[in-house]
């Protein structure tokens, strides 16, 4: 059967590997459709970086599937565009995830980004103490020529479709950035 989902998120600062490239806040609509475990999917942003640029569109896609033991695995490719500097490169990622426990779970992924021919990678854990709160840490290396990041966050759901998060991101080359965001899904 085929799926269709998406939304849009209200950002006070975009947060990625610990950085906030972009000062601004920003409106991040996403769509996706999916079938079988393949998905493809598209999201924007108006954004404002060093380089002039004040958009990006990220095209996606992929496999994600669950092996019998309980580990998700997802298997992408995403293709970035900046509306000034054009193609910003391409990434293939492989991501994992495995629940210790219905409130605890363990993530990793790792990547390898075609334009700087390097890998990146992250690990982390995920705790929702209840159906309503979720919280997680990340630590990683965008790639190795990159500093080693940090995030923390903690989202409320206020209901299926609408959510609150916070987000804490930090390098060890750079001061830490605090983003609040606002999210609704369909």
């Amino acid at each position: 059967e085929l799926t269709f989902g998406g939304g849009v998120s209200l950002t006070s600062r975009y947060i990625s590997d610990g950085l906030s490239d972009f000062n601004n806040p920003a409106i991040i609509p996403y769509f996706e459709v999916s079938k079988s475990g393949f998905y493809a999917g598209a999201e924007a942003a108006n954004v404002k970086d060093a380089f002039g640029n004040s958009a990006y569109l990220d095209i996606f896609g992929g496999y994600r599937n669950e092996i019998p033991v309980g580990l998700s695995y997802d298997i992408g490719y995403t293709q970035h565009y900046l509306n000034r500097t054009h193609d910003g490169g391409g990434e293939f990622t492989l991501a994992l995830a495995y629940p210790v426990t219905e409130q605890f779970m363990m993530t990793a992924e790792t990547s390898y980004d075609l334009s700087e021919k390097a890998f990146g990678g992250n690990l982390g854990v995920e705790y929702a103490p209840s159906e309503t709160w979720d919280t997680s840490v990340v630590v990683g290396r965008a790639d190795s020529a990159s500093s080693p990041f940090w995030e923390a966050g903690a989202t409320y759901h206020i209901n299926d479709r609408v959510d609150i998060g916070l987000k804490y991101g930090d390098t060890s080359s750079t001061k830490g950035v605090v983003g609040l965001t606002l999210g609704y899904s369909f």
